[in-house]
C-alpha cells in the first residue's frame, strides 16, 4: 500500500490516556478554514482506516454545506429552525425511521437545536470559546482538520455547529487539533 496520509501522535494513540491529555490543540481563525473532508474520508479517517492517495481533493466548501447553511439562515437572517435546509434533510432520515440526535420527532429535534444551538450561540457570542472548555471536552468529540498537499486546512467530522457559529459571528481563533497531514506517495522502485 502506498500511504499518502501520515496520521498525527495523537491521532494514532486517541484512546491512550496520556494522548487524550497531551493533545496540542491549534487555534486558527475560523475564515481560514475554507473546505471539508467527503463524508467517506472524514468515516475512514474517523475509524483509524487510512485513506487513498487522493483523500484531500474529496472536498466540499465549508460555507456550502447544509449545517453551516441553516446556521447562517437562522442566526443571521432569523429563519426558524423547521425552515432550514438541515432540517428538511432531518425530516427525510425520521421518515425513514431514523432517529435525529436521539430524536424521533421533527419537533423534539427543533426543541433540542432551540436550547443548545441557541445556547451555544450565546455562549460563544459572550465569551469565545475558552481553553478550558476545550481541554476538559472529550477529545474524540474536538474539532479535527487534516493539511492538504498544500498545507491548507481541511475541516473534519466533529464541531460542525460549533465552527458555523464562529463563523457567523466572526471569531478571531477556533481551536482544532490536526490528525493528519498529506504525505506525497513513494513511488515503487520495479525490480
Amino acid at each position: 500500500m502506498i500511504h499518502s496520509f501520515r496520521p498525527s501522535i495523537f491521532h494514532k494513540k486517541m484512546n491512550d490516556s496520556v494522548a487524550r491529555n497531551l493533545v496540542a490543540i491549534r487555534w486558527i481563525e475560523p475564515s481560514r478554514i475554507v473546505f471539508k473532508l467527503s463524508e467517506p474520508v472524514m468515516k475512514q479517517i474517523d475509524s483509524g482506516v487510512e485513506p487513498d492517495s487522493e483523500w484531500d481533493q474529496r472536498i466540499q466548501v465549508f460555507d456550502e454545506t447544509m449545517k453551516h447553511t441553516s446556521i447562517a439562515l437562522h442566526f443571521l437572517e432569523k429563519i426558524p429552525w423547521v425552515e432550514t435546509p438541515l432540517f428538511e434533510h432531518y425530516r427525510m432520515r425520521l421518515k425513514s425511521g431514523e432517529t435525529v440526535r436521539g430524536q424521533e420527532t421533527i419537533e423534539d429535534v427543533a426543541s433540542l437545536y432551540e436550547t443548545r444551538m441557541e445556547r451555544l450561540y450565546r455562549e460563544l457570542a459572550s465569551h469565545g470559546i475558552s481553553k478550558l472548555r476545550i481541554y476538559r471536552s472529550n477529545l474524540q468529540e474536538s474539532p479535527w482538520v487534516a493539511l492538504d498537499r498544500n498545507r491548507q486546512v481541511l475541516f473534519g467530522s466533529q464541531g460542525n455547529h460549533r465552527l458555523s457559529i464562529a463563523k457567523v459571528l466572526g471569531l478571531k481563533s477556533f481551536p482544532v487539533w490536526v490528525v493528519g497531514t498529506y504525505r506525497k506517495p513513494k513511488k515503487r522502485i520495479s525490480t
